[in-house]
């Protein structure tokens, strides 16, 4: 096995067809050509001294649009490029050896061919199908017997060696590192190739006795009767199980009429008059999904709801029920501690008086992510003494100076990070002068005589910050030269606005759990504002939460200006529905992601609510009281 420069430039161009992206080593796709430049040399010395080790696979659960879980990989770019050079160099050693019949993940070889083939089947009088489908295909895969099935075709023993590395390759799932024993990672360039590999001989014994059509998991074997189908059907699972550790979907495998089955979404007609099949693609209707997130159905961790199409809300036996005209959802109240409404949503007395008795909240926003109002219930309270301890501190200028020196500098610490990540991947002028800048801001904060002049120097901070903002976001299409509220007059100051927001709720649903008072802050003036505490404490975070979820969102081409935005006749910008969607959905993923703090794993959304409970402890027993700050 010999690796040279000239093998990966085809593969880095394939690579730069993708949507842009990165793997545990955070280098993205548009970052790629830089690092090769640096790091090309090692690798390939590497890989041709049989050093290599992959590095390891991040795993992330995602929610379809039908509503189905799936887990998506993600490679480090190094890693998919030295995939894609293993496939073109294995495909012309294997693909010969496969039958005729197997479709899936081929050259010349597709959906198009395996319907043309069943249809001449039926055709040809094979009126029965027994159909097969594979449980979970890809993950019980024995890597053992795969590496076997590889051996034999492959002499080269590093080649061997590297394809070892990366079958067994460790993943990270929430932080959890752990290495492959069993199944193949889907989304590699190498993943499909070694799906054929393992079938190749279950395809030959297939071929030797019956007339079928392999596409992936899928298995079609067409007879002439049904009690041949049915043996075919006993066969095969067995022969499936038996020889290669794999089950069949019980819910998604039989026998049936040909003519009635739908293949690769196809449908099949008999023509009376020409005595012909002909196929035509299923008309699906596209079905409308209501907008709707239980975030710990895919998080596993959060328990919050947001709602953005309109409705009706009310109590339903022992769980909550929201519904329009065209859809049913039910909210299981075990499930559930805030629902987060953005759309037109009629509240039944049922239901309000049915989230009282459980203490939920309900937060209520504009179409443009405004805040509204909430709702909580009575058994929310408030501690006088507690109380009277939270206005003496607010009263006391020494002591709510030190306690706004805190919270400001842990700020401007964790916008501080935001710079220097970019800067280390992006080195720039710019971005050093505002880290050197913020660092001395830092400096005079913990010099300051009052709160006053912290909030001036804090204010001065803050416009050099975002004057890095166009420049760590580096996208023509999303262009940021001031911030601008109530309208937020561009893209990216609607996405501020709204995950500001966002955060200010989730850590006032936090602060009512206590007995503090949210509308005495510290750093936010405790005047004719209805709340103050949760915008001090969301300083904190606004930086890591939401500003880096933004920077994600345009990276990732997660969002574009075109399809996710609106404009208003005041000249505001918004984020439109299918925007707050994806915007929810990833400001909900970075507050479930874990970092260590002090030899522990803790999630953005811990870590907020811990930020809580150190103000409640620094209130009610004088605790020091110590900010997150990111490292």
């Amino acid at each position: 096995m010999y690796f040279k420069d000239e093998d990966f430039e085809k593969s880095i161009k394939i690579l730069h067809q993708k949507k842009n992206s990165c793997g545990i080593d955070n280098v993205f796709i548009n970052q790629f050509d830089e690092f090769w430049q640096f790091n090309k040399d090692t690798i390939i010395s590497q890989i041709n001294s049989n050093a290599y080790k992959p590095s390891a696979v991040m795993l992330e659960e995602i929610v379809t649009k039908t509503g189905k879980k799936r887990l998506i990989s993600r490679y480090t770019c190094t890693d998919r490029v030295i995939l894609d050079i293993l496939k073109r160099r294995l495909v012309p050693i294997f693909d010969k050896t496969f039958s005729d019949y197997s479709y899936a993940y081929r050259e010349n070889k597709g959906v198009y061919e395996a319907v043309k083939n069943a249809a001449k089947l039926i055709e040809s009088g094979k009126k029965y199908v027994a159909e097969i489908d594979i449980k979970d295909f890809f993950e019980n895969i024995n890597l053992q017997r795969l590496e076997h099935y590889l051996a034999l075709k492959i002499s080269d023993k590093d080649m061997n060696q590297l394809l070892h590395r990366y079958l067994y390759i460790f993943t990270v799932v929430d932080d959890k590192k752990t290495r492959k024993t069993q199944g193949i990672i889907q989304g590699s360039s190498l993943s499909p190739l070694f799906s054929n590999v393992y079938m190749a001989d279950f395809d030959k014994y297939l071929e030797s006795k019956y007339s079928f059509c392999r596409f992936s998991d899928n298995i079609n074997i067409y007879c002439a009767s049904e009690e041949e189908a049915y043996k075919a059907f006993n066969d095969v699972t067995h022969w499936l199980q038996g020889k290669l550790g794999l089950k069949y979907n019980h819910d998604k495998s039989g026998v049936y009429p040909s003519l009635d089955r739908r293949y690769l979404g196809y449908d099949f007609k008999w023509q009376r008059g020409t005595n012909t099949v002909s196929v035509c693609r299923h008309n699906y209707e596209k079905p409308n999904y209501f907008g709707s997130w239980h975030c710990s159905a895919i998080q596993k961790i959060d328990r919050n709801y947001h709602i953005i199409n309109d409705g009706v809300l009310n109590k339903k036996d022992f769980t909550i029920l929201i519904e329009n005209d065209e859809h049913k959802m039910y909210i299981p109240i075990e499930t559930c501690t805030s629902i987060n409404i953005y759309s037109n949503v009629i509240l039944g007395s049922s239901f309000l008086q049915f989230i009282n008795s459980r203490g939920l909240n309900v937060n209520i926003f504009d179409k443009y992510g405004n805040f509204i109002g909430s709702f909580h219930s009575e058994h929310h309270y408030k501690r006088s003494v507690t109380l009277l301890k939270q206005a003496s501190i607010y009263n006391d200028e020494r002591v709510r100076l030190m306690i706004c020196v805190k919270i400001e500098t842990a700020s401007l610490h964790n916008q501080r990070e935001n710079l220097r990540y970019f800067n280390k991947h992006r080195p720039s002028g710019t971005l050093k002068s505002a880290i050197e800048y913020m660092s001395n801001c830092i400096v005079e904060m913990k010099q300051s005589k009052s709160v006053n002049q912290l909030l001036t120097i804090e204010a001065r901070a803050k416009q050099k910050y975002l004057q890095t903002f166009d420049e760590m976001i580096s996208d023509d299409r999303f262009k940021f030269d001031k911030r601008t509220r109530r309208p937020p007059l561009n893209e990216v100051n609607a996405m501020i606005s709204f995950g500001n927001t966002f955060i200010y709720r989730r850590i006032a649903n936090e602060i009512y759990r206590t007995a503090l008072d949210i509308r005495i802050g510290f750093v936010h003036a405790a005047n004719s504002r209805s709340e103050s505490l949760n915008l001090d404490i969301a300083e904190i975070f606004k930086p890591i939460i939401v500003d880096r979820t933004i920077f994600t969102v345009i990276h990732n081409l997660q969002i574009n200006n075109r399809d996710h935005f609106e404009k208003e006749d005041n000249g505001g910008i918004y984020l439109n529905n299918a925007g707050k969607r994806i915007f929810i959905r990833e400001l909900e993923y970075k507050l479930s992601s874990k970092i260590s703090i002090d030899g522990q794993k803790l999630t953005y959304d811990k870590l907020m609510k811990a930020e809580v409970y150190k103000i409640v402890k620094f209130v009610q027993d004088n605790e020091k009281y110590k900010p997150f700050k990111y490292t």
